[in-house]
């Protein structure tokens, strides 16, 4: 969530987005109780209060973070909002951004995974989309109590620490790439670790140990992406869930103009545009809108398998709108 990333601090809020998004059943598993919360006053679930408001959003008391009530797009601008709404993001990505090592292995990881296989993106625009969801899914998680596990189990400090480790996972989680897209999760685990560790070095003021504690979350966010691995954390169920939910705008048109005709270009074209908003009995409700219901592939191969293969299942909901608008499927 944007601004302070201590436990009790302030936040900083970032803007509305216009956007709808259905609501309807779903499970409240790892939810926090009110009852551990109060026996607990430390406990992050302690924290998170929510109360409507007017103008539309759902407000932690607490931490005056702000959710929009409303469904946020994601799209190449997700990112955009968090690095004007919060320092920490904008330092970050400026970090990244600014390291010749990580343009080049993202350079790289295109080359090889769109010239070379004909996929989708797999470069910056793919790593900004996937860093910008992260932010989207912890500030809806935590707006609903749900405690990330580095903070449940000692190795963050603060949301702050949460952050770092989201950001720099999702932005690198696809370098392995740049060697082989055969087992390119651990082979980018390996490869993220001194970048990793540079940025640590500059934006993380803590012992050695402490930072150590941080990149080894972020290396396991990373090699948790693959489609065969489970995620053990939320923080790396995050990633890999905003992994699965770049597939809109045509993100597979470079690849079908450059003649990759297959279920997987042809489905990825059809999914006009994906959506997260808070639901009213789950955190988070992923609302896709296709225009031709071949786009259901993505949903059931991609997106599906990425919530199953954390811990996010129940908190999470799958809303599928079929070609006029109308609900077709309801997943949790």
């Amino acid at each position: 969530m944007p601004g302070g990333g201590g436990r009790a601090r302030g936040c900083a809020r970032p803007p509305a987005s216009n956007g709808s998004s259905g609501e309807g059943s779903g499970g409240r598993a790892g939810l926090k109780s009110e009852r551990s919360s109060a026996l607990n006053p430390l406990h992050p679930a302690a924290f998170y209060r929510l109360a409507a408001e007017p103008d539309g959003y759902i407000i932690g008391l607490a931490l005056s973070a702000r959710v929009p009530a409303k469904g946020v797009v994601v799209s190449k601008h997700i990112l955009d909002r968090w690095v004007a709404a919060d320092p920490l993001v904008a330092k970050v990505v400026a970090e990244l951004e600014g390291d010749e090592e990580v343009r080049a292995l993202l350079e790289m990881s295109n080359v090889n995974a769109v010239k070379r296989l004909g996929y989708n993106d797999h470069g910056i625009v793919h790593a900004r989309i996937v860093a910008g969801a992260s932010m989207e899914l912890l500030q809806l998680l935590t707006a609903r109590g749900v405690e990330p596990s580095s903070l449940a189990q000692g190795t963050a400090r603060s949301l702050d620490d949460v952050k770092l480790v989201l950001l720099l996972a999702s932005y690198l989680h696809d370098v392995g790439n740049s060697v082989h897209r055969e087992y390119h999760e651990a082979i980018g685990s390996v490869l993220a670790k001194d970048i990793v560790d540079r940025v640590l070095a500059k934006l993380l003021p803590a012992p050695p140990r402490q930072r150590v504690l941080i990149r080894q979350e972020v290396l396991t966010a990373i090699f948790s992406t693959a489609m065969g691995v489970r995620a053990l954390t939320v923080e790396a169920s995050i990633v890999k869930l905003a992994d699965g939910l770049d597939m809109s705008e045509g993100r597979a048109r470079l690849p079908y103009k450059l003649g990759k005709v297959d279920m997987h270009s042809l489905s990825a074209l059809n999914v006009k545009r994906v959506e997260l908003a808070p639901g009213d009995t789950v955190p988070v409700v992923v609302s896709v809108y296709m225009s031709d219901m071949a786009g259901f592939f993505q949903v059931e191969e991609v997106l599906l398998p990425k919530l199953e293969g954390g811990l996010l299942k129940g908190l999470v909901r799958v809303d599928v709108y079929g070609p006029q608008g109308n609900l077709v499927a309801s997943i949790s």
